[in-house]
């Protein structure tokens, strides 16, 4: 089985990396079509929660665009999509329900985060058996990936914070407006809300919390601008490809 999945890695290197990102849309919105259909608001709960978990693991790893000149750090795509989930928890349970929504998914992710901490406290058990000296790799392939969560876990508290609940007040002023403009109004408020995100978490993990602090022009040039341009371009994926209600 590991050596199937290395496998299925090794041809998806061969990918451009703007097909991987739109292959990763196309699963993050039909997972959550899934969850919403078979589980209504509780798989909309998990979708977020899930969602928040995983971006904020990927969002360690960097990648490079063929479009873009510069490396962009992976989570982005996933973050976007909470926005369209609590947008639909807004529109069929009412605003109090994706505040709930924003709340529950930072608490699971702070013990996400707990629970992992601990577990690398642990130190590894040092042998000479194969199993044992892959399982110390592990462990340091723990502490590579899950060190810097605490500044990640505050940066994403902070930040996310920021981002759903300027969305969804957006979106319910929005929806006060009679318009058949009212989804393009809706995408244009989780862009805007996306941009104060990306704004206060790359600012709070990389430049005011991190160690030794990007640049500015890096932070700008590296995080926030090529992050406004992708989650422009999901946000137009969204619109032409899916119908999320």
């Amino acid at each position: 089985m590991d050596l199937f999945l290395q496998k299925v890695i090794q041809a998806g290197n061969s990918f451009y990396p703007e097909w991987l990102s739109i292959i990763e849309l196309c699963v993050a919105l039909t997972f959550l079509k899934i969850l919403h259909k078979f589980a209504g608001i509780v798989g909309l709960h998990t979708y977020n929660a899930i969602v928040v978990c995983i971006a904020n693991i990927e969002v360690l790893h960097v990648t490079k665009y063929e479009l873009l000149s510069t490396p962009v750090p992976l989570g982005t795509i996933l973050f976007t999509t909470t926005f369209i989930a609590n947008n639909i928890i807004a529109d069929k349970y009412g605003n109090s329900y994706a505040r709930k929504s924003v709340y529950l998914s930072f608490l699971v992710y702070t013990f996400f985060s707990i629970s992992l901490i601990i577990s690398i406290m642990h130190n590894p058990f040092v042998d000479e058996s194969v199993f044992l000296q892959q399982a110390f790799l592990n462990h340091e392939s723990m502490m590579r990936l899950f060190v810097p969560s605490l500044r990640i876990l505050v940066a994403s508290l902070v930040a996310f914070l920021c981002g759903q609940l300027f969305n969804i007040s957006v979106f319910r002023k929005i929806r006060c407006i009679k318009t058949p403009w009212f989804s393009l109004l809706e995408y244009l408020g989780i862009f805007l809300a996306g941009l104060l995100d990306n704004i206060v978490f790359s600012s709070i993990a990389f430049y005011f919390l991190a160690s030794p602090a990007l640049s500015l022009s890096l932070l700008l040039n590296g995080y926030i601008i090529p992050s406004c341009i992708i989650r422009f371009i999901i946000i137009l994926l969204c619109m032409t490809m899916f119908k999320m209600r």
